[in-house]
């Protein structure tokens, strides 16, 4: 069960990758971008579900700090992309106080 999960976990990051390659023309950068999810399986995998789909998981999403990945991008989808989208839950995860102060007095988007 355990290769069937590392299986799953970099099929997601190289779809992740593959995303962010589009997006940024350039492989070192995706290759950061995407390594974030590394320790993160299950948002990973919430995220390749969004770019296979392009949709967001409706049945048990995942849930940081009060925050679904559907609700970070209505607040924020006009000045975020999905990978941001994703990041963002990332960091309401693993950095929740500054995550949450971004959430509540609003992203600076260089």
């Amino acid at each position: 069960m355990k290769d069937n999960n590392i299986t799953k976990l970099n099929y997601n990051i190289n779809q992740i990758k593959k995303h962010l390659m589009e997006l940024e023309g350039n492989e070192t950068v995706a290759d950061l971008l995407a390594n974030d999810f590394i320790n993160h399986p299950d948002i990973a995998e919430e995220y390749e579900y969004w770019l296979r789909t392009k949709s967001f998981k409706s049945n048990n999403p995942i849930c940081e700090n009060g925050y679904t990945a559907q609700m970070l991008y209505q607040k924020f989808g006009m000045q975020l992309d999905i990978n941001g989208i994703f990041s963002l839950l990332l960091e309401l995860r693993t950095n929740p106080e500054e995550a949450l102060n971004k959430v509540n007095n609003g992203i600076n988007v260089k």
